[in-house]
């Protein structure tokens, strides 16, 4: 059980492929909003509050190309679990909504998730990635404070 001594980041490993495309683009732009921060091709989110089956974090990313035409923004995201699994949420361009199925790994360093594509955030990618396509690595670390 958590403490209010322990600490806890989320670290969202975004598709690399993604990243990559919107790197190139001539006018592609990837930026953490803060409280956010990103560190090599992990963003990541301070935990700003818990409740049964979620843990909330604060923060942003926002993804731009093709003029606006590619405009993503993912705000907030939180982990919600229940006897179903577990799932990452965002604010997005359509308001609150499922981005992400979770599933467990082990992991030494926190609990690792796999993550995948839900149908409700296919069309804040323009349709071009489909459900239970793979979308990165989403990990929370906790450490003790103090």
């Amino acid at each position: 059980m958590m403490t209010p001594q322990d600490v806890a980041r989320l670290h969202w490993g975004i598709d690399p492929h993604f990243l990559a495309y919107v790197g190139s683009l001539p006018d592609g732009m990837i930026e953490a909003r803060e409280p956010a921060e990103q560190r090599d091709h992990d963003f990541l989110f301070p935990e700003v509050g818990t409740q049964p089956g979620r843990i909330q974090f604060a923060g942003a990313i926002r993804f731009f190309g093709h003029g606006g035409l590619l405009e993503v923004l993912l705000q907030d995201p939180a982990i919600e679990s229940d006897k179903n699994g577990s799932i990452l949420t965002v604010t997005g361009p359509s308001g609150r909504a499922a981005m992400l199925n979770l599933r467990t790994t082990d992991s030494e360093r926190g609990t690792l998730f796999e993550s995948t594509l839900r149908g409700e955030a296919v069309q804040w990618f323009g349709g071009v990635y489909l459900p239970g396509r793979p979308f990165g690595q989403v990990r929370i670390c906790r450490r003790q404070s103090g």
